[in-house]
């Protein structure tokens, strides 16, 4: 008996001396990667409606949707936007509350367009101001949603700088021991999922009447955890 609790003894150090000769030859390291992108596909909603041009609201005083909505489509087409880049909204009656009295019912219609960048949205609120469209016509100007359409892209191009982010940790750790890198043991995935900016498909803004909404940057990000052998 006490023959082979000696030997279950002896097996039992040189199985945690193993273990710790194992964790002598590894090294663990993070890798870190990330890139703020720009949107290159901002939806804009439009929303505009008819007016009265005297202060009874008669019917000859009525400037139509149909009229508006002409200046409204021939402002928008100065961006020379594909036609799959506009699509009409809703249209709703809407009865406005000023000083205690309803007015008169009028149509109220909207469209969605899409736009690449900054540029072309800063172009879109000039060329609105130039023909006074703000002024009656048009009452919501939002930014609902934006999105970049290579987020996935770029989201594998962050795993690879990540790695080698890990793999340059690594070596400028091991630099002056006189060792060098092994293969790879093992690879993780950390904190993948710290904000909407790395998962979302779309970035929606809070929308907010007669105030043009703004965007922040898309971030992909990408965090990992590596074992790498010494040798």
């Amino acid at each position: 008996m006490k023959r082979n609790f000696v030997l279950v003894l002896v097996l039992t150090l040189n199985i945690l001396g193993s273990q710790t000769l194992f964790a002598q030859n590894t090294i663990k390291v993070t890798g870190h990667s990330e890139y703020n992108l720009s949107p290159n596909e901002i939806i804009i909603r439009i929303a505009y409606q008819e007016y009265f041009t005297d202060k009874e609201e008669s019917s000859e005083s009525k400037v139509a949707i149909e009229d508006i909505e002409k200046k409204v489509l021939k402002t928008i087409n100065k961006l020379k936007l594909d036609e799959d880049k506009i699509t009409m909204g809703g249209v709703e009656i809407v009865r406005p509350y000023e000083n205690r009295t309803y007015l008169k019912r009028r149509l109220k219609k909207s469209l969605i367009i899409c736009i690449e960048n900054t540029k072309q949205y800063v172009d879109l609120i000039r060329h609105l101001e130039s023909n006074d469209l703000f002024d009656q016509m048009v009452v919501d100007f939002n930014i609902t949603e934006y999105r970049h359409t290579e987020r996935e892209d770029y989201l594998n191009k962050s795993r690879e700088k990540a790695f080698e982010n890990a793999r340059q940790k690594a070596e400028l750790i091991l630099k002056n021991s006189g060792r060098k890198l092994g293969k790879v043991l093992n690879i993780a995935e950390i904190n993948n999922r710290s904000g909407i900016n790395e998962r979302a498909n779309f970035y929606q803004t809070e929308q907010t009447q007669t105030v043009v909404s703004g965007f922040q940057p898309i971030v992909v990000t990408y965090n990992l955890e590596v074992i790498f052998e010494i040798i």
